[in-house]
């Protein structure tokens, strides 16, 4: 599996993109990157899932690979929320 991307300079670049970039812009973009990525899990065959690979010096399932991009959606989602709370509170 290719080792994944350095988080902090994903997040910079990503953070950078979206300040040019009008909210609605943002939004349809991720929409559109998930959705292929859906369709491409999609059609990713059963028994890959559990497999074990080597990913730098340790070990990974594809399902493990995946779920640690899960998690880190989902940390951006709540920082999300975070900041649309406060603006609601303004």
């Amino acid at each position: 599996m290719p080792k994944g991307p350095d988080v902090d300079e994903l997040n910079r670049q990503s953070a950078e993109i979206s300040r040019n970039s009008s909210k609605e812009d943002t939004i349809a973009n991720f929409i559109n990157v998930r959705r292929n990525l859906i369709i491409a899990i999609n059609n990713i065959d059963d028994e890959l899932w559990d497999k074990e690979k080597s990913l730098g010096d340790r070990t990974i399932t594809l399902y493990e690979y995946l779920d640690g991009f899960k998690e880190h959606d989902l940390h951006h989602f709540e920082q999300i929320n975070k900041i649309n709370n406060v603006k609601q509170h303004l």
